[in-house]
């Protein structure tokens, strides 16, 4: 095999001695790789065989070039990038390892891993599963489940015998306790039918489940559990009676107690339905050696797999192209931020997630100690996102006390990311969040009475939402009767909250000034938001104004003009569009109503701006109104200037 002389590896060698590199990278077109590898029998030739093993016939020939980055402290990435004929580019990367650092050329480039064995059912991945759960449950002081418990009871699977056997009895029970062990699964429906429980099977499956009648996701789930010695699972399409909606209205607000008393949620991450289950087959590793530091005695084995992604599972925020398919779903997202354990069979890896720690399979993320000392705890919220501030608000300790302004934050980031993910029935967009909405408005917040999605603490900051899908189009509103107008329930697609300083603990009191006055009339009304007659009575300054006809609605931003404008003074403004109007745009100019409710400084004394709802009147009705967007720094304050003060009622 030839001596390494090439430029590439003399070059990383060099990096390597000058300590104040820390970067060690480099970038060559993959002819020049060939090239070099003919002449090199070190890093250059592990790279070429890395991609030749690694990536597709197809995408070699795209190929255009290779990226190496990662060492002192950090893995080794390797990023093969190209283009078709077409332009079309992508990205295929390969993550290296070793299986024992060493400070040998070219060892000394790559961290050590571990193996991932390709299915998550062999006996080294289950043991490894219970080994994080002896861990956690035996030395994790915050994981211990919250006290009091709530007296709530709940139907369950009695698992029956943690003995290993298809044939063991599965059956429904009543009555089950939050204080009992039991697992509670995560899991998409998909659109395959499996076995659920219905008013007419629920005899039937107290009396006995088989457990070959389950989809794949239950039977490996089940498994777990025996394997783990958890003798209660509750899940929701069998635990939950599917024809009859009083019982899944009482039962489905039980579910953020579920997720949060459970012993393990389990949580099949891969599985785009049933049918798939948490067992599935991970990437395969390869193996390629090479001579160490050119000596023929000498050998590297070196470890590359497709690189393994966890952002997802440590920034609520993450990219979705790197999401697994239940991280999609909104559901997911209460069962994730308020469980106390979790254990993640994703794609290409076991991830085992609790209030103190995080562990991967792979071994590349290490263990994040949240609640060692102040510094290490700082540091991973921060890396952890929305799960790690969830984490210290539920801990309703002295040393983790949020204020009430950090709250409200932490809940409207949660509706921000929660409304990314996707509702099979959007009838649930205000359900699949209650639970959280109790946990983070808990009696000693601060946060006063919810609504449907929004606290009364600065209730007229949090009306000023918008729209947030830069590239879809404005919907229809078809969600009348789950949340009124007012609210960002009421929509289907993504919100967010342009204005956010209002909540900077270092703003004085007078950087925002409540214009408007409000009361809720809210008949018939549960924690959730379900209910009739929510009524928000609004008294402000208000302006009369029309959008006009030719307005585009393509990119949700639409035109208002206040009326009495003049053709040297043409007071026009853009504001953020909640919904599809074109239907009404047809019709001709649409009269609406610009209500003032905020007024914002902007950058000290220099200048102020509002926040103006702007609202279409009902049909046939002279004072009710419904919403149809907002602003914050579009319409001129100077709009309001001797402005009418009106009693508005807003649907």
């Amino acid at each position: 095999m030839p001596q390494s002389t090439c430029k590439i590896c003399n070059d990383l060698k060099q990096r390597l001695i000058d300590q104040s590199d820390t970067t060690l990278q480099f970038e060559t077109p993959l002819q020049v790789l060939y090239q070099k590898s003919e002449q090199c029998g070190g890093v250059c030739e592990l790279l070429l065989g890395s991609v030749i093993e690694m990536i597709s016939p197809e995408d070699k020939m795209r190929t255009q070039a290779v990226l190496l980055a990662g060492g002192h402290g950090s893995r080794s990435l390797l990023r093969v990038s190209g283009a078709s004929e077409d332009y079309e580019d992508f990205t295929f990367n390969l993550e290296f390892y070793i299986s024992k650092n060493c400070d040998s050329w070219p060892e000394v480039l790559f961290l050590e891993g571990r193996n991932i064995p390709q299915i998550p059912s062999d006996l080294v991945c289950l043991t490894q599963m219970s080994e994080w759960l002896e861990d956690c449950t035996s030395h994790h002081s915050c994981c211990r489940l919250p006290m009091p418990v709530p007296s709530s009871e709940l139907r369950m699977l009695d698992l029956g015998s943690t003995a290993h056997s298809d044939l063991a009895s599965i059956r429904l029970v009543e009555g089950v306790k939050l204080t009992a062990r039991f697992a509670a699964l995560s899991h998409c429906w998909g659109m395959t039918q499996h076995l659920v429980t219905t008013k007419s099977s629920l005899n039937a499956h107290k009396t006995g489940i088989s457990l070959r009648s389950l989809a794949k996701t239950f039977q490996d789930a089940i498994t777990v559990c025996r394997f783990l010695g958890i003798c209660y699972m509750w899940a929701d399409s069998l635990c939950i009676l599917q024809d009859d909606e009083e019982d899944w209205k009482t039962e489905s607000q039980k579910m953020g107690h579920v997720y949060q008393y459970a012993y393990l949620v389990i949580s099949a991450d891969a599985a785009i339905d049933g049918s798939v289950g948490c067992f599935t087959q991970r990437d395969v590793f390869k193996c390629f050696e090479s001579q160490s530091d050119g000596r023929s005695d000498s050998v590297v084995q070196l470890y590359a797999r497709p690189a393994i992604e966890h952002s997802q599972y440590v920034n609520t925020l993450a990219d979705h192209e790197y999401r697994d398919p239940l991280s999609h779903r909104a559901w997911v997202l209460q069962e994730w931020l308020l469980a106390t354990r979790t254990l993640h069979f994703t794609r290409q890896e076991l991830v085992w997630d609790c209030r103190t720690s995080f562990y991967c399979e792979c071994g590349g993320f290490g263990r994040l100690a949240m609640n060692s000392s102040s510094t290490s705890r700082g540091t991973a919220l921060d890396v952890r996102g929305l799960r790690g501030e969830v984490s210290k608000c539920l801990e309703r300790s002295s040393s983790a006390n949020m204020t009430t302004a950090a709250r409200l934050n932490l809940w409207l980031d949660i509706v921000e990311e929660y409304t990314t993910r996707r509702l099979t029935k959007s009838s649930d967009r205000m359900i699949a969040i209650s639970g959280l909405a109790s946990e983070i408005g808990a009696s000693d917040s601060g946060l006063g009475t919810y609504n449907f999605g929004s606290f009364h603490y600065r209730f007229l900051e949090q009306l000023l939402w918008s729209r947030y899908a830069v590239d879809e189009p404005p919907e229809r509103r078809t969600n009348h009767e789950s949340a009124p107008s007012w609210s960002w329930g009421s929509i289907h697609q993504p919100v967010s909250w342009d204005e956010r300083s209002w909540l900077d603990s270092r703003a004085s009191g007078e950087d925002f000034k409540a214009i408007a006055s409000v009361s809720l009339e809210i008949k018939s009304k549960d924690f959730s938001g379900w209910g009739i007659n929510h009524l928000l009575f609004v008294t402000a300054p208000c302006i009369e104004g029309i959008i006009p006809t030719e307005t585009c609605l393509a990119y949700g931003q639409g035109i208002v003009q206040a009326k009495g404008a003049t053709a040297e003074d043409v007071r026009e403004a853009f504001f953020s569009i909640d919904i599809d109007l074109s239907e009404e745009l047809q019709k001709g100019d649409l009269e609406v109503v610009c209500v003032k409710i905020l007024e914002i400084s902007v950058d000290g004394d220099s200048g102020h701006n509002c926040g103006s709802l702007i609202l279409m009147r009902l049909v046939n009705n002279v004072n009710h109104w419904t919403r149809i967007g907002s602003d914050t720094d579009q319409i001129p304050i100077e709009w309001y200037s001797g402005a009418e003060i009106k009693d508005l009622v807003i649907l």
